[in-house]
């Protein structure tokens, strides 16, 4: 029989420490969250689609999510919360892109003299703060830059892949 491996003081704690972030990381992982939904978000600028970045809200370190973020270029906004609660189009924009959002302002977009932005949800134009939108499963957000005397067009409805 072999002698038992004494370990010091430092080393049993440390391995604790480890032991317990894993098992904790490991249930945060699998656990289901309260609040999951998906949003899809489109922003053009006179006729050019602006890309949604992929990983906005990701922390890309420690690959740590944010309630609101996205994992790719889609446009799909995840929120994946642990808490059920009401969340917004200004949250995604402010907390996790950190970009501004309101009349006036799409990220590093200004609304021009010569130019209007139309909000549309789900096709249909709406008026208001854009960053007052509510997020609800499969809301479609269309965030419209176009010329002065050009009708705004929404984007044709986005086709969700069958995991969502």
């Amino acid at each position: 029989m072999s002698a038992p491996i004494k370990a010091p003081f430092w080393a049993v704690i440390s391995g604790l420490v480890i032991v317990s972030a894993a098992v904790l990381l490991l249930a945060y992982r699998v656990a289901p969250v309260p609040e999951h939904i998906h949003v899809h978000l489109s922003i053009s600028v006179d006729g050019v689609q602006l890309v949604v970045p992929a990983n906005t809200g990701i922390d890309p370190v420690t690959n740590v999510a944010m309630p609101l973020h996205t994992h790719d270029t889609t446009g799909i906004v995840h929120v994946e919360s642990p808490v059920t609660r009401t969340f917004t189009l200004g949250e995604f924009f402010q907390d996790s892109w950190h970009e501004p959002l309101d009349t006036t302002h799409v990220g590093a977009f200004t609304v021009s003299p010569t130019e209007t932005l139309t909000v549309f949800v789900n096709q249909e134009p709406v008026t208001g703060d854009p960053a007052d939108i509510v997020l609800t499963n499969k809301l479609d957000i269309d965030l419209v830059f176009s010329p002065l005397g050009t009708p705004a067009v929404a984007s044709a409805p986005f086709d969700w892949p069958p995991q969502y």
